[in-house]
């Protein structure tokens, strides 16, 4: 029983993650936390997550670090 509730549990976070990655897809705002959430995995600074944003809330494009492939992500809603 309590192995179930941990995969139940695993699945929603897998879920909820996935979830945020589709919404990051259409909006700079989305890609927001995503930064953050992925900084704080990492154990650095989050500083450039503003910077990203704004540059974001200007151009519409978004470009992921460099552990992420540098992928360049435009026509997002400027939000």
């Amino acid at each position: 029983m309590l192995r179930i509730s941990v995969l139940c549990g695993f699945a929603l976070v897998l879920l909820g993650a996935l979830t945020m990655e589709v919404a990051a897809q259409t909006a700079c705002s989305g890609w927001y936390p995503i930064c953050k959430q992925r900084c704080v995995a990492q154990n650095i600074n989050c500083g450039h997550c503003e910077e990203l944003m704004a540059t974001c809330k200007k151009s519409g494009c978004w470009r992921e670090g460099k552990n992420y492939g540098r992928k360049l992500h435009c026509n997002l809603k400027k939000s």
